[in-house]
């Protein structure tokens, strides 16, 4: 293959040994990579791990609780999904980690165990050019404090960079040594899954052969402010898509996937937990805080998955959904449902699983895809806590209280944010069980 210098080299009238490293033109692909998911872990108010956070979600009982990691007085609520402390005190034992922003350690303990997961090491990360990205809102917990005490000019240095969204990802680029690329994505509460599709995106155009993707957020003072201020949060039962609904509450949470091409895993001999086909994103662009009241631009999102997925409505078996418990989003999620699938909306079980852990905003989405994984490999759909009261705006199978056993092939997981952003992200279960063939189902599940 031809190698060209640099064009700077060349305008200078340099030798070609002084320019920059040459770049292999990649030869456009007749076919995209399918791309697998090898490892993942997750932190979340359940515990440390993947058994803890299923074992949570099948006992219908809510993690969320008083809040313990600062002194809640005079919010709307006192309590939120927090992180175990037990769990918390193993992720801040590790001693390199000193002094560093909580988002940032819970990246670098979600992301270290997710590579063990994938049973990878440093140097097959290295050689597959693995690029990183994990999602945040940036370390917030001082920051407050900061604001409200001291000037400026007394903040300790190391206080600036604790503000700089992009730092889990660095970090966790240092740590595993990631030669890829490395980029960090901030849009809110879809954050996660523009991680996960900017992976899936890398691998699909040859740049790495595996990605490290996630996101991870904390609970604070700050954020808890910024909710209360919105009105955003109930005072009384998180109970999305019930007639009650009045509000969300929040939560924390780390959750890191590793992304690999089919190829490469095959050749290693690792373990495929699921599939990605596809994801689409989208803008209401109107309203900062409230949805399209239509649904249209998350239904835009959920086209375009389908799309990239190359997947039919008809094939999706569930739906993880965004169902934040206010009103207006979700009555517009119901709608955007409604959009795509039609007379069989109500023919497929959807179920959001923030009443388990709370909002975790920035990692929610890459917290409810690793749900979506987990219910394909087990065959069963995590309830919606506390449905008691339909809503006429609301009406379609959102699996109350109790897990449901059911033949899943393909899922959705929707998510949506302040600014009009919308994702949505479908996966399968392991590609052998993907080829297998579909057991008939009934004419009245077929015609929806």
């Amino acid at each position: 293959m031809r190698r060209w210098p640099s064009e700077s080299c060349r305008a200078a009238n340099l030798p070609p040994s002084l320019a920059l490293p040459s770049i292999q033109r990649i030869p456009m692909q007749t076919e995209r990579p399918r791309v697998v998911i090898t490892g993942m872990h997750l932190i979340t108010p359940f515990g440390d791990g993947i058994e803890a956070f299923w074992h949570g979600l099948l006992s219908a009982k809510s993690a969320i609780a008083p809040i313990t990691s600062f002194e809640p007085a005079g919010f709307r609520t006192p309590i939120a999904g927090e992180i175990p402390p037990g769990d918390r005190a193993r992720v801040h034992a590790e001693a390199a980690w000193a002094g560093m922003d909580e988002t940032s350690k819970l990246g670098l303990w979600c992301a270290a165990e997710a590579v063990r997961h994938a049973g990878l090491s440093v140097e097959q990360l290295r050689a597959a050019n693995a690029g990183c990205s994990i999602a945040s809102l940036g370390g917030e917990e001082r920051e407050g404090d900061y604001l409200a005490g001291e000037p400026w000019q007394a903040c300790p240095a190391p206080a600036v960079l604790e503000r700089s969204y992009h730092l889990a990802t660095v970090r966790v680029a240092r740590l595993l040594r990631l030669p890829g690329p490395c980029v960090a994505f901030t849009n809110a509460c879809i954050a996660g899954t523009t991680a996960i599709g900017f992976g899936l995106d890398t691998l699909r155009a040859g740049h790495s052969s595996i990605f490290v993707a996630g996101a991870v957020s904390d609970v604070s003072r700050l954020e808890q402010a910024r909710f209360d201020a919105l009105r955003a949060l109930t005072a009384g039962t998180y109970c999305p898509f019930d007639r009650r609904r009045s509000g969300l509450l929040l939560g924390e949470a780390g959750a890191v996937l590793i992304l690999e091409t089919y190829d490469s895993a095959r050749r290693r001999g690792a373990a495929m937990q699921a599939e990605i086909l596809g994801y689409g994103q989208s803008c209401d662009a109107s309203s900062i805080t409230r949805p399209n009241p239509t649904g249209a631009g998350l239904a835009r999102a959920m086209r375009a998955a389908l799309d990239d997925a190359a997947v039919r409505a008809d094939e999706i078996d569930y739906i993880n959904a965004h169902g934040t418990g206010t009103r207006h989003n979700d009555s517009a999620e119901t709608r955007a449902v409604k959009t795509i699938f039609g007379r069989r909306a109500r023919a497929i079980p959807i179920s959001t699983i923030k009443p388990f852990i709370g909002h975790t905003t920035a990692s929610a989405s890459a917290v409810e895809l690793i749900a979506c994984i987990l219910s394909l490999q087990h065959g069963m759909v995590p309830p919606t806590l506390n449905y008691a009261e339909p809503d006429k705006d609301c009406d379609l199978d959102y699996v109350p209280n109790l897990p449901r056993r059911a033949e899943l092939r393909i899922a959705m997981s929707n998510s949506a944010g302040f600014g009009g952003s919308n994702a949505s992200i479908i996966v399968a279960g392991s590609p052998r069980d993907r080829e297998r063939p579909r057991r008939r189902k009934g004419r009245a599940r077929e015609e929806g």
